[in-house]
């Protein structure tokens, strides 16, 4: 019962984003057929066959040209032709920007005004440009106007089997702008979210192919996708790296494959058998991929739509067995599924009655929808998919339970022996890093020591003790400087600095905020922070000549910095700094902070240590 009322609920969604659908593309549709009478529809033009790449002479065999041209060649030396349009257009009596709309043309095309280039469309080294579905709106500036002969010309390249070009309406840019992104809407950007989408199903389809590589059902639905997928590109692709006669007939090559995969899916997901309609589709399939790629130009159109039509009675048939179920079982997703493949059927009726029988008059209104009916189709397969993983998944879900008391035992078992081994692993450590501090006192310090003995007793030897006992104090000290909690950091950091300070007669302020955050310090921040307020005091107590200092941790905007302040005897700016100073800049910099120094000669030294972060 629960399975049945989900499948109501998922058809009862399905019909409504269809009816959706259907509504928004009627309602595009009465938009394009929206055409001002301002508008100047250019339907007749002179024409001349040149490979020249400005305007010929107007003294060459120019011949008038209806349009729409809408040619399917059958000779290949008319192939790939430079077509040049001219016409006439008087300046209008409104200095108001006037543009010229072309909204179909195969394949692209560059506009002269008065014989100089005003717009058309870009080009990139080594593609082809493919302009066929996209509109073009070209301004013709007030500044390019003459008082009289205003001529327009048009190069117009074909391809190789063949061209069209609609009619070239004329107007108001402001009028004109709307018509031009309405289809743009509709013919390009509609198309690049459904490329986008196809992309995303292909790879998800083909990953779930991957974790289930017996079950076919989804390679051949990653397969399908993909083959429309390649028919949306067909629809934005604008500068492509293949050429167009071989471009196109591999995007009719991939309509066929997707009518055979889609067959294929469909038998599998309805668990409809039919071994002859399978055997005999296959054959249809190989003759499809012979025609698009060895069919002669003279009859190649024919042969690739007759082709397509034979492909939907294939698909036709599967329908007529997928309703034929859902009547017998009341199979509310069957029916979806054959809904769905309805409109599928139907759009590319539209589409075939389009290419053939629509007249000059039909033209602007004109519009593919066979890709646009697979996305109802998607969400509809996609159902199905997910009840059919879902349903794997309960099993699995069942059968796991029965292994729940194993695999905890065995979660118990990997803890304890990886707690183990961790807690092994930081005993080496430790001891690693004990060893390291050995050696480098017995390298540095001892070798020091040694020079202290062999040397003479002059100056020498109290700076190379000083040497050694830094160097001493310095390993010691990283030693015992381990990661602690910033409160207990800021503990023993000023009972250090109490105890030195007051010690040398010094009187010490201490500030912190009362709410500190509960954090824990890396032992290189503890390390490099202790070695800076030590060099700090040390400072203040031989050269400051203070009697008081105040240290304040503060924060500022999410910022924090200590501020040290002594009431000594200070210095300038000027003053030459050692290099115990020069540490603790160079510290500050390895914690990603900085020091700021505030010099008041006879009112003591301020310092700020910058902190990045905790």
């Amino acid at each position: 019962m629960f399975k049945q009322a989900q499948q109501m609920t998922i058809t009862r969604r399905l019909s409504a984003l269809l009816l959706f659908f259907l509504c928004v593309l009627g309602n595009q549709c009465a938009l394009a057929q929206d055409t001002d009478s301002d508008f100047l529809i250019l339907d007749n033009v002179e024409y001349l066959i040149s490979h020249s790449n400005t305007p010929p002479a107007d003294s060459q065999t120019w011949q008038k040209l209806p349009l729409p041209l809408g040619t399917l060649l059958a000779d290949e030396d008319e192939s790939n032709r430079i077509i040049w349009m001219r016409f006439e257009l008087n300046q209008p009596s409104n200095n108001e920007l006037h543009s010229l709309y072309f909204y179909r043309y195969n394949l692209s095309l560059e506009v002269f005004f008065n014989g100089e280039k005003i717009g058309g469309d870009s080009y990139q080294k080594n593609r082809q440009t493919v302009a066929w579905n996209r509109p073009k709106l070209i301004d013709i500036q007030n500044s390019n106007w003459l008082p009289e002969n205003n001529i327009v010309h048009v190069r117009f390249i074909t391809s190789y089997y063949g061209g069209t070009f609609a009619p070239i309406i004329f107007g108001n840019h402001n009028d004109l702008e709307p018509l031009y992104q309405d289809r743009l809407f509709r013919q390009i950007r509609v198309n690049e979210w459904l490329q986008v989408t196809g992309i995303i199903v292909t790879l998800l389809a083909f990953t779930l192919w991957l974790a289930r590589r017996k079950d076919m059902i989804y390679l051949f639905f990653a397969g399908m996708t993909a083959s429309w997928t390649l028919l949306t590109t067909h629809m934005v692709i604008y500068h492509n790296p293949i050429d167009y006669q071989y471009w196109l007939s591999l995007i009719h090559l991939s309509i066929d494959i997707w009518v055979l995969l889609l067959f294929s899916f469909l038998t599998r997901l309805t668990n409809i058998s039919s071994p002859r309609a399978e055997k005999a589709i296959r054959y249809w399939a190989a003759v499809a991929i012979v025609w698009n790629l060895l069919g002669s130009l003279e009859y190649w159109w024919v042969g690739v739509y007759a082709i397509h039509l034979i492909g939907n009675f294939f698909i036709a048939y599967i329908l007529a067995r997928i309703v034929t179920q859902a009547l017998r079982h009341r199979d509310k997703l069957a029916i979806a599924i054959s809904l769905t493949v309805l409109l599928q059927l139907g759009f590319f009726a539209h589409d075939l009655l389009m290419i053939f029988l629509t007249n000059s008059d039909n033209w602007q209104s004109a519009n593919y929808y066979s890709h646009l009916a697979f996305p109802l189709m998607l969400a509809v397969f996609i159902a199905s998919l997910l009840n059919r993983f879902t349903s794997a998944l309960t099993l699995a879900e069942s059968l796991n339970k029965d292994l729940e008391a194993k695999v905890e035992k065995s979660r118990q078992i990997i803890e304890k022996s990886y707690a183990e081994k961790r807690q092994l692993e930081l005993t080496q450590a430790a001891e690693k890093e004990r060893l390291s501090i050995y050696r480098d006192l017995h390298d540095d310090v001892g070798s020091k020591l040694l020079s202290i003995v062999h040397a003479d007793r002059d100056s020498k030897l109290g700076e190379l003790a000083k040497a050694a006992l830094e160097s001493l104090r310095h390993a010691v000290s990283r030693a015992n400087s381990p990661k602690q909690k910033l409160s207990i950091f800021l503990s023993q950091l000023s009972e250090e600095a109490g105890l030195r300070l007051e010690g040398s007669g010094h009187q010490l302020d201490w500030a912190q905020p009362e709410h500190l955050p509960d954090i824990t310090l890396p032992s290189e921040t503890v390390f490099n922070l202790n070695q800076v307020f030590r060099e700090l005091v040390s400072n203040i107590i031989r050269h400051a000549d203070a009697n008081t200092v105040k240290i304040e941790l503060c924060t500022l905007d999410n910022q924090w910095f200590f501020e040290v302040q002594d009431n000594g005897r200070g210095m300038s700016s000027e003053t030459k700094i050692g290099n115990g100073l020069n540490h603790i800049d160079h510290r500050m910099k390895e914690l990603g902070g900085h020091t700021e120094w505030i010099y008041n000669t006879g009112s003591g030294v301020k310092v700020r240590l910058h902190l990045a972060s905790f």
